[in-house]
């Protein structure tokens, strides 16, 4: 959920914490990329998404694997 980057002006991870912070509550259910039936896929196998879901909104998550 954050950038892996080191903490700086251009780097600062507090906008995610706080778009984290809003949506989550306790009615929230995680749906994790390794999910079959996860609704959410992409294109390229090394993206990875994952929801955040609530009874009216979701929120996915996006991520790249790492090459080396």
């Amino acid at each position: 959920m954050t950038n892996r980057m080191p903490w700086s002006d251009n780097a600062d991870p507090r906008p995610i914490w706080k778009v984290w912070d809003d949506f989550w509550d306790a009615g929230t259910k995680m749906i994790g990329y390794w999910v079959e039936n996860n609704p959410v896929k992409t294109n390229n196998p090394d993206v990875l998404a994952t929801i955040y879901k609530k009874e009216h909104s979701a929120l996915v998550s996006i991520s790249q694997l790492g090459k080396g």
